[in-house]
């Protein structure tokens, strides 16, 4: 029998063996991620594992940034050009060999496992957990992606339009999606939001209206919101500061997210929280700051992020400010 002491540090090992092994699972499947995103003309945009990465600049060089510590190793590609047919045959060949690697270390478990070693037998376990993980969201992603149906459409479309944010185009140049109205499922919402973006970018303000209306019933009475509905209350924020200041609706969305967006470091989180300090009339030297941080290239370190619109938001904020 194990003394409590004992049994404490054996759960603790373990769990540090199932981390290790998650952990190494998702750095195998970045490394086949990048090997054939080469092959199949991708080109690497950042990769990220254990508070290390790199990141290609704006010259095309790879060079080192600061990351958050984290036990997932994250790759990023963009393709100049995309098609459904070319990411799904991209996926295959991920999953096979992802297949392939994981199999293989089991097996070589496997034939060691009579050694009686406990550690072995959780290794082997975690590694079967992490396979059907994978295994599902693959078969979820291509179920999907050769559906005939509207969410299949909606897959394909936010694919190409990602990537298109990804190689750099605005939002504005972006092709307009269409949503079905009674379709609110996540897909459907992130389309949305897409739409929101080339819409904002554009500058057509009347549009804006109807899709804050939406946003609003996406996050309905919420009151600790899912990191999937975070645009969207950044996005009310700033309409209700900006577009059409409504103090009553601002407050009551900005208090859902208070901390998060003060902390918020990205350039899209820096012009919200602009914009709310603007429509609540706060010194303009505290505003300027946080606008001076969302123009720094630290702040612009995000692929997914329009960040050429960003700029011309903060940009126009920073004019309002002299002009006052």
């Amino acid at each position: 029998m194990y003394t409590r002491a004992e049994l404490t540090v054996i759960i603790f090992l373990h769990l540090c063996l199932v981390a290790a092994t998650f952990s190494l699972s998702t750095l195998i499947m970045s490394i086949w991620y990048l090997l054939f995103g080469k092959l199949s003309g991708y080109k690497i945009v950042q990769f990220t594992y254990l508070g290390l990465g790199v990141k290609r600049n704006n010259n095309g060089r790879l060079v080192k940034v600061k990351v958050p510590f984290s036990l997932m190793a994250v790759a990023e590609n963009v393709r100049k050009n995309i098609t459904k047919e070319i990411v799904l045959k991209y996926k295959r060949n991920v999953q096979f060999m992802l297949t392939l690697t994981l199999g293989t270390i089991a097996s070589v478990l496997w034939y060691y496992k009579p050694i009686g070693k406990s550690y072995l037998m959780i290794t082997e376990a975690s590694i079967a957990v992490v396979f059907i993980l994978y295994l599902y969201d693959y078969i979820s992603i291509m179920r999907v992606a050769n559906s005939t149906t509207i969410d299949g459409r909606l897959w394909e479309q936010e694919l190409i339009t990602k990537n298109e944010l990804r190689n750099g185009i605005r939002p504005k140049d972006f092709t307009y999606i269409e949503v079905p109205e009674k379709d609110m499922s996540i897909r459907a919402n992130n389309c949305r939001l897409l739409n929101y973006y080339h819409l904002l970018d554009k500058g057509d303000i009347y549009e804006l209206s109807k899709y804050i209306d939406v946003f609003k019933q996406i996050v309905g009475d919420e009151k600790n919101v899912g990191v999937h509905n975070i645009g969207f209350v950044y996005e009310i924020i700033y309409y209700y500061s900006i577009i059409n200041p409504n103090s009553e609706q601002r407050e009551y969305y900005y208090n859902l997210l208070e901390a998060t967006l003060k902390n918020d470091m990205d350039i899209n989180g820096r012009r919200v929280y602009a914009g709310y300090l603007i429509g609540n009339e706060y010194p303009d030297e505290l505003t300027s700051a946080i606008i001076s941080q969302g123009l720094s290239d630290e702040c612009r370190n995000n692929e997914s992020i329009p960040v050429d619109m960003e700029v011309d938001l903060l940009q126009s904020l920073q004019n309002r400010l002299h002009m006052a």
